[in-house]
């Protein structure tokens, strides 16, 4: 499963319809043009072709310079950027680069396209909220039914756009009524640039594939950790039961929780949340998360592979879960995960986990796990950290 991608974006909620000259139709859909769908029996219809990256190309200018109502968007209490706003909006940008390569606007053929995974973002460079801001993406590799968005943000300085964030997004496309996958046009790198993204996405899919067993030397690293951690136990070393083991701090007393209820106003055209609002929801607990651990304002640094498992709805009541799970130098990374919860039967149900990188301006404790469960996410921060 994956996040829907609002497929009629508003101003309110995404730059693309307000800076683009590429502009979403609107389109809906009657009775009768739904059961005309089904007589063609369309799903034959389409025949791939190969594109170049650059016929999907979109490019947003954010006049953050010039442009009060603009910087209200994106600036924080201290007058820095807002991260989680700009990993909203590069979401949002990615769904409409996968429409335009996908022609999902074509209504013998309506799509929706859905966020599946976002492979990785990272920020580059601080960014000014008094410089004009580059928002541009395109499709750099295509599976079967899935497209890799190349994502990328330029700040404007004395003249030069210089790139402050990297991100690769993987969309996939759906049939809007039969609700299945279907294929997408190929594409066809043009020059050396266009084929080293081609080259990555191919092998960050791979990469996907390998065993997440526990190795060797990830099983030697916990089970040193354990016994130091006993060491202090045993001598009794201020040991605060789920809080501090000697000059160590557990992962379960870093926990935060946030749950909000998913309004209309947050939807897409499917009655589905869209992703880029859950990513920043979960970001700004996360830097909270970092925050209250360092004791400083942490610098956001990278947010890490992850995938969207299941669709948000309307009136569904999510929890986000926030836990520092590994600390290296003057890094942390804070794992979200987000549960739909259903009060009445005490159920939840998970939708999807976040790894978030941060980085402070001293050395923060060291977090330890304590349960099978904590060297899970602890060995998932890990390996993120050095990957």
């Amino acid at each position: 499963m994956a996040f829907l991608v609002r497929s009629i974006l508003t101003p309110r909620f995404c730059l693309v319809s307000r800076y683009s000259l590429y502009t979403t139709p609107s389109i809906s859909y009657s009775k009768d043009e739904i059961s005309s769908y089904f007589s063609r029996q369309n799903k034959n219809v389409f025949t791939a072709s190969t594109k170049r990256p650059s016929d999907s190309f979109i490019s947003i200018c954010l006049p953050l310079s010039t442009e009060e109502s603009s910087r209200e968007v994106y600036v924080t209490t201290t007058g820095g950027m807002r991260i989680g706003r700009l990993l909203e909006d590069l979401n949002s940008l990615a769904g409409e680069v996968a429409y335009k390569h996908s022609d999902g606007f074509n209504q013998d053929r309506p799509l929706t396209i859905l966020t599946a995974t976002v492979d990785k973002i990272t920020l580059i460079r601080d960014i000014s909220i008094l410089n004009d801001l580059k928002l541009q993406g395109r499709v750099v590799h295509v599976g079967t039914t899935s497209m890799s968005v190349k994502v990328e943000a330029y700040t404007n300085e004395g003249n030069e756009w210089k790139l402050v964030v990297d991100a690769t997004f993987v969309m996939v496309a759906r049939d809007k009524y039969e609700e299945k996958s279907v294929p997408v046009h190929k594409v066809q790198p043009t020059n050396k640039e266009e084929q080293d993204w081609f080259d990555q996405c191919l092998h960050s899919r791979k990469s996907k594939q390998k065993d997440l067993k526990m190795s060797t030397e990830e099983s030697t690293h916990v089970h040193d950790l354990f016994l130091e951690l006993e060491r202090y136990r045993d001598a009794k070393d201020n040991v605060a039961a789920g809080e501090h083991i000697g000059s160590y701090r557990t992962i379960k007393s870093t926990t935060n929780t946030d749950p909000v209820i998913m309004h209309p106003q947050l939807s897409s055209i499917n009655n589905k949340i869209m992703a880029g609002y859950i990513t920043r929801l979960a970001y700004e607990l996360a830097w909270i998360t970092a925050y209250k651990y360092g004791k400083e304002r942490p610098s956001f640094v990278s947010l890490e592979d992850n995938s969207f498992t299941s669709p948000i709805a309307i009136g569904d009541v999510v929890n986000f879960t926030a836990n520092v799970v590994y600390t290296q130098d003057n890094f942390c990374h804070v794992r979200v995960s987000t549960d739909v919860i259903q009060p009445p039967i005490d159920s939840k149900k998970l939708t999807n986990v976040f790894h978030f990188q941060f980085k402070f301006e001293t050395k923060p404790e060291v977090v330890v796990p304590e349960t099978y469960d904590d060297v899970t996410m602890y060995l998932e921060g890990r390996r993120n950290h050095y990957d």
